[in-house]
């Protein structure tokens, strides 16, 4: 592109003339300059030409330049041309001015001169050529670059120069002709050989390829030897003339030279692409040129080679599917990242795989599908392992290997991309919100986290992780608390001895409180009730009540948190003791404290029995009868009826885990079928078919054969032993006692057969109390008439309780209103024992 531009040893053309036509020496080649066969000087004037005050002194020029002088000694040999008598190399200085060269040294009016500008512009380069080509030169520099101007027109010499230049082109001169440039050899430092030519060239833009392709493949087919250009150059210092003057007039005059530099219309570049004018389409070849010329590829396409006869030329081709280009003059096409794709032609963009899918390759058409029961958060996924289960379900595969989703079952709150992994480790990579976790009630291992187990209290078990107990509570589903310590509610509690030494006083009492009754609960019965008698059947009816209420309490509903409270204190009246420290002398483990309960029974009908037979050793007058004793026996064990059946029952009483597993409701440590439950239901069966079954029996025989009893004296002590069934009834309703005996155990019953169905509980406790009332109603047995009212308003409310308990509400205001019917059942059995003290 454009020209050459060269520099070098100039000679005048008069000079070279002049030289050739005396002897036909040629000047212009370097060979004729050896002094040892010619005489080139004749044709130069001398150093006597030059006035000294237009020229430098020595150490104003390169002769100073040490590095060049040492290299010039090591190339040439001519250790006398330099001068290091000052501790320092430099060049020889002649006369305070000159440089001789070796040949002419001797005789320096036969030096010819070579003039040259600045420090010395090419000075060591013309010493070496000098040495080494036996030329006879004085080394001349000129003091101003007007007398660098002005010294070769006025003295015959060679002179330093470079072309393309204007200012010596009235000398007409020749460039001398030394050996071809040696590139390695002026590594070197050998400089004899000539100089290497120069592209002359002015770049306006970094990327003018590609901001304008037109100009710069213009520039790169310009091209013009040195002649036209010192032409130009010559026209411009003869007329003074403006450079755009003098180019546009030589453009007008030399068509044919520029118009090859032209480029074809249908020569495009890249990033542009054959475009027809007519049709306003890109087209892919140029069979018809007509109205074809290039243009900037747009979006969507790309700029593509293309060879054909006419040479070689770029088309705009649209990007395939799988890619895509968003910018114009595009050289090729991106292909569309991980995480999406294109299924179409020509697009300037890609789009992002769809929820549920992913990409993990670069350049797709199309998107994958997460693997079964995944999905993904969001669209773009770039990965199989951005896809998570779906909510409601968990990841049981390992973290590297891909996704096996199954579902997480009850207890288990299983986000988007739940696993098994962040379950255990109670965080999530996606966040709080997505991390997998047990709900509160429920407890599973770390070693099985998705066998899962429901808590039998809520407040046991936390959730979150696995194996996380409340309270310090300890071992499979929170059940215990830890050996040597007992429940008070909100945590574990070590035992101390004021609470044993308690416990042990209320046993005392208890075996008191047997002997005490005896001399109670044996009155002479009349048909209308004292007051002693209203009193202790109010008392006997609102201890029946609290039990049917505990019993109601047990069921396996989701009470309100606003009375679920309330109901709980209501265990104690069936024996639920446990919550009162019962381990701290009982025992850790969950049989032996229910064994022990059950072993209360027959060990105060023991007591009584032992009782009577002790009290044959005291005075007549003091001895048991047998009529009382089995009255005050049967008066017990008619008041502890539903805590028995229910005590019996509760070893059987199982509810399903989520897991399929099955665990006793009130002892959920014990799981069901194995070996310590059998243990628990030998005692409960014992105790049921003993205790419950045998009583009932023996009660609904009494019942039946009382009238036949109190016709004959001779079994007036049976009707006395069993006084306790119908002394609270009028006479003609003394039945009534079998009904009022069934209506505890038949729905502990219920909560035993129906455990796992909540809503047959309901039902069935309403329909036992229904048919209760009715019965009550029908027979109006109680002695007292204000009991039989009383006793069907409080029947009215324990349905109220049982129905209320079944409606799935979890609202406040509900919650209100049912806390409200308990405390108002509450407060009735209350004021029916006030009313009963008042009205005796």
């Amino acid at each position: 592109m454009g020209y050459q531009g060269i520099s070098g040893q100039y000679i005048s053309h008069e000079v070279i003339e002049t030289a050739y036509a005396q002897e036909g020496l040629t000047l212009v080649f370097y060979r004729s300059h050896n002094a040892s066969w010619t005489n080139p000087s004749r044709y130069f004037d001398n150093i006597s030409a030059f006035n000294t005050e237009n020229i430098k002194f020595c150490n104003e020029t390169r002769l100073m330049n040490s590095k060049a002088m040492e290299q010039y000694a090591r190339v040439t040999g001519d250790w006398d041309g330099i001068d290091n008598s000052s501790g320092t190399v430099v060049g020889k200085c002649f006369q305070g001015h000159y440089w001789f060269a070796p040949v002419c040294r001797a005789n320096p009016m036969t030096c010819y001169p070579v003039i040259t500008a600045g420090p010395g512009y090419a000075y060591e380069h013309f010493m070496q050529r000098a040495a080494v080509f036996n030329m006879p030169v004085v080394m001349v520099v000129a003091k101003l670059w007007s007398d660098y101007i002005a010294l070769p027109t006025q003295v015959k010499s060679s002179f330093y120069w470079w072309e393309p230049d204007p200012t010596f082109l009235s000398l007409d001169a020749h460039k001398m002709i030394y050996p071809d440039f040696d590139s390695s050899a002026h590594r070197a430092g050998i400089l004899t050989t000539d100089y290497e030519a120069v592209s002359i060239d002015k770049y306006a833009s970094a990327d003018l390829k590609a901001l304008a392709p037109e100009v710069y493949e213009v520039l790169s087919q310009f091209n013009m030897d040195l002649k036209t250009v010192n032409k130009l150059t010559g026209d411009q210092a003869d007329t003074g003339d403006a450079p755009e003057v003098v180019a546009c007039r030589w453009l007008q005059a030399n068509k044919d030279h520029w118009e090859s530099w032209l480029p074809d219309k249908t020569k495009c570049f890249p990033q542009f692409g054959l475009y027809d004018e007519l049709t306003g389409q890109f087209v892919q070849d140029r069979s018809d040129p007509t109205s074809l010329t290039c243009r900037v590829c747009a979006s969507g396409f790309y700029s593509s080679h293309l060879k054909d006869d006419a040479g070689v030329t770029y088309v705009c081709k649209p990007c395939a599917p799988g890619s895509a280009q968003p910018s114009g003059a595009a050289l090729k096409c991106e292909p569309c990242p991980t995480g999406e794709y294109q299924d179409k032609n020509g697009s300037t963009s890609c789009k992002r795989c769809g929820q549920g899918k992913y990409q993990d390759a670069k350049g797709q058409t199309q998107c994958k599908e997460c693997p079964a029961a995944t999905t993904t958060l969001g669209l773009g996924s770039a990965s199989v392992f951005e896809c998570g289960c779906e909510p409601g379900r968990i990841n049981i595969a390992n973290e590297t290997d891909l996704p096996k989703c199954t579902p997480c079952g009850e207890g288990l709150s299983c986000p988007f991309s739940s696993s098994l992994e962040t379950l255990k480790l109670g965080t999530a990579p996606l966040g709080e919100q997505y991390q997998p976790a047990l709900r509160r009630g429920f407890y599973c291992t770390m070693d099985s986290p998705l066998v899962v187990f429901k808590c039998v209290e809520d407040s046991f078990c936390p959730g979150g992780v696995p194996e996380v107990c409340s309270g310090g509570r300890v071992g499979m589903i929170c059940a215990e608390c830890p050996t040597g310590m007992t429940w008070t509610g909100s945590e574990c509690t070590a035992c101390d001895p004021s609470t044993s030494s308690l416990w042990w006083c209320c046993v005392l009492l208890f075996f008191c409180a047997l002997i005490g009754g005896y001399y109670i609960m044996n009155p002479k019965i009349d048909a209308i009730a004292t007051a002693r008698q209203t009193w202790g059947v109010s008392v006997g009816l609102a201890i029946m009540w609290l039990q049917t209420v505990a019993i109601i309490a047990m069921m396996t509903v989701e009470w309100p948190s606003s009375v679920s409270g309330s109901l709980s204190v209501m265990h104690l009246f069936i024996l639920d003791v446990d919550s009162l420290s019962f381990s701290c002398i009982a025992s850790d483990q969950a049989s032996a404290r229910y064994i022990a309960k059950v072993l209360v029974f027959p060990t105060a009908m023991a007591w009584m029995c032992a009782l009577f037979f002790i009290s044959k050793c005291l005075p007549k007058s003091l001895q048991w009868r047998p009529a009382t004793t089995a009255n005050t026996i049967g008066h017990y064990m008619q008041a502890s009826f539903a805590i028995m059946s229910t005590v019996a029952l509760q070893s059987m009483t199982c509810y399903v885990h989520p897991n399929g597993s099955y665990s006793l409701v009130k002892y959920s440590s014990i799981t069901c079928g194995e070996g310590e439950q059998a243990t628990m239901m030998a005692a409960g069966v014992s105790l049921l078919i003993v205790c419950v079954v045998g009583f009932l029996a023996i009660a609904t025989y009494a019942t039946v054969a009382l009238p036949s009893w109190s016709s004959d004296r001779m079994f007036h002590h049976r009707v006395q032993s069993f006084n306790f069934l119908t002394f609270r009834f009028r006479l003609d309703k003394w039945w009534f006692g079998i009904p009022l005996l069934l209506r505890g155990p038949l729905m502990s019953l219920v909560v035993t057969c129906a455990t796992n169905f909540p809503a047959a509980q309901v039902c069935l406790n309403s329909l036992i109390l229904t048919i209760y009332i009715v019965i009550q109603a029908m027979a109006r047995p109680w002695k007292v008439p204000l009991l039989n009212w009383v006793d069907m308003c409080i029947s009215v409310l324990l349905i109220q309780i049982t129905m209320l308990s079944g409606i799935a509400v979890s609202s406040e205001a509900f919650s209100d209103v049912f806390n409200g019917i308990v405390m108002g059942t509450f407060l009735g059995i209350i004021g029916l024992m006030l009313l009963a003290v008042g009205f005796a």
